[in-house]
């Protein structure tokens, strides 16, 4: 049973585990916990991922070298097909989900697969202009069919968003989201199926906030933790929580994408803590991650002027002061 309060970060790809800049979105959850007196949930995505356990085992590993296991890890493969079902037929059922038919643009293999009227995101767009060269390279193609839609998305009052550039991006997210549907449905097989159609793998990300909640009723998200380059996945996740009346997180944290300029020697996570130990790597990568940037680049020369006991939360607490 899961206390009241909770950190929990937004699902992410164990197989990214072997870049040291990942690790700081862990480093930056545990401490940001530890302040909140709250529990830490690090989640993580396998479904629909080209990504082994392994990848998740060598994940797990890294948390505990750092020493900052969670506490709890949330995988979403622990959501099953009957569990699903059985979810998704009860939101059926309360309205959040109906059939409609519309304008749907596919490639040949499925892989790629929206509502015509979809104002795409630019990273997207570039690469479906016409022809598909996310998977096979096959021209995109227009059908009138039957599919399965959510319900509008709602208005959304954002929470408290860290940093302030990142608040502007979400509000301008979730403006574009409201009154809009998502397609639920795919041509293609997938993991879960209603009925005789199959549903996108996403939909157990964008039920992620829902999960935590049927865990433990009095859960409170305290905060969210993700990446600065899924502003618009967040904004789904808050939109689609909102429209099933699931609690959303009382603030969000999005952090830089971290690269690590390595020193002679110096280029893995376990050499980076032979060097300079575990709490001034976990302090290096909290630093890090409260830049308030899309993007930071760690130079491992900076680690001889990180402070070696926990530093919390507080940037200027984590370096050394000369």
């Amino acid at each position: 049973m899961f206390p009241k309060k909770a950190v929990v970060t937004m699902p992410m790809n164990p197989s990214h585990v072997d870049k040291i800049g990942f690790m700081s979105i862990f480093a930056y959850t545990h401490a940001m916990a530890v302040q909140k007196q709250a529990m830490s949930v690090y989640a993580v995505n396998l479904y629909g991922k080209c990504t082994s356990h392994d990848a998740l085992q060598k994940f797990s590993r890294a948390v505990s070298t750092l020493a900052i296991t969670p506490t709890e890890q949330w995988v979403d493969t622990c959501i099953d097909t009957s569990c699903m079902q059985n979810v998704f037929a009860k939101l059926w059922h309360d309205g959040f989900f109906s059939e409609e038919i519309t304008d749907v643009s596919r490639c040949a293999c499925g892989r790629v697969e929206y509502l015509a009227n979809t104002q795409l995101y630019s990273s997207k767009k570039s690469l479906i202009k016409n022809d598909c060269s996310l998977c096979c390279h096959t021209k995109i193609i227009t059908a009138h069919e039957q599919v399965i839609l959510t319900a509008p998305l709602p208005r959304v009052q954002i929470p408290e968003v860290f940093p302030l550039w990142a608040g502007k991006d979400l509000q301008h997210v979730l403006q574009e989201l409201a009154g809009t549907r998502l397609l639920v449905s795919r041509s293609t097989e997938r993991i879960f199926q209603f009925s005789t159609r199959w549903l996108d793998n996403d939909l157990v990300w964008w039920l992620y906030l829902y999960w935590l909640q049927q865990r433990d009723e009095s859960l409170q998200v305290e905060c969210l933790v993700a990446g600065a380059s899924i502003v618009r996945q967040v904004g789904v996740l808050i939109a689609f929580s909102q429209l099933i009346g699931t609690p959303l997180p009382k603030s969000v944290s999005f952090l830089p994408k971290v690269f690590f300029d390595p020193l002679k020697n110096v280029r893995s996570l376990d050499q980076l803590i032979a060097r300079f130990g575990t709490q001034r790597t976990v302090n290096a990568l909290v630093w890090s991650a409260l830049s308030e940037r899309k993007q930071f680049v760690l130079s491992g020369s900076m680690l001889p002027n990180m402070n070696e006991a926990e530093g919390g939360i507080q940037r200027t607490k984590l370096r050394i002061t000369k």
